[in-house]
């Protein structure tokens, strides 16, 4: 909750303690009128509650106005919250994280063996995006091609053997993307780093390209908006 909904929240409380008090003033004033007594000290005490009265409707109209700069005043911050969501859904669109499990395409390899089980589903998805950030797993081999060596993935590795047995091709061959993705960019930190990626054409981009990039979807947001 924002602190401006907070302050809403608040000022609708002493909206309702100030109508109550108003309401309890308004039956005394009634009460006094029909007792019809002359007094001097019971026309002082009515003038007293008129007075009370009065003041009371002055802090309503004060309330009134501080409720509308609330209004005013939250509808700026959501307006500002979408405003910076869009920025950042702009920016996404031309930043991946190397090494991080694509969520999306490991449930969907997985959701035929668990149909309806939702549950064991986000479990063993996020059991495999632990296991690929472990140190100890390490499960690649080096091989020497073109007289250069490079490291590739262990087929025979137990833990992937496992996965491709339970869960199928599909499923390994995402574990197994993001495994060769971390290794590549950040193999002594051991997780998912951004990289400024061209995704139409599924590569790296240089940041020229993405700066034009967001360039342009700023310049469309704009043209949107005026």
């Amino acid at each position: 909750m924002s602190p401006t909904q907070v302050e809403l929240e608040l000022e609708l409380d002493w909206r309702q303690k100030l109508e109550l008090e108003k309401e309890q003033l308004r039956g005394k004033i009634e009460v006094m009128k029909m007792m019809g007594s002359e007094e001097d000290g019971t026309l002082k005490e009515l003038d007293e509650l008129r007075t009370k009265l009065e003041e009371k409707d002055d802090d309503m109209e004060s309330m009134d106005s501080l409720n509308q700069a609330l209004i005013i005043k939250n509808q700026r911050t959501i307006d500002e919250l979408k405003e910076a969501k869009k920025g950042q859904e702009r920016t996404d669109k031309c930043v991946k994280r190397m090494g991080e499990l694509d969520q999306k395409a490991f449930y969907n390899a997985c959701k035929n063996k668990m149909p309806n089980n939702k549950m064991k589903l986000a479990l063993v998805c996020s059991k495999w995006e632990d296991e690929i950030t472990k140190p100890e797993w390490h499960p690649f081999k080096v091989i020497e091609t073109a007289g250069q060596t490079k490291e590739i993935i262990k087929e025979d590795d137990g833990k992937l053997q496992a996965l491709r047995a339970q869960y199928g091709d599909e499923a390994c061959n995402v574990v197994v993307k993001a495994l060769v993705e971390m290794n590549e960019y950040n193999p002594s930190g051991m997780y998912p780093v951004p990289e400024l990626w061209n995704f139409k054409q599924n590569r790296s981009a240089p940041m020229p390209e993405a700066a034009s990039y967001l360039l342009k979807q700023w310049k469309t947001h704009k043209k949107r908006n005026t």
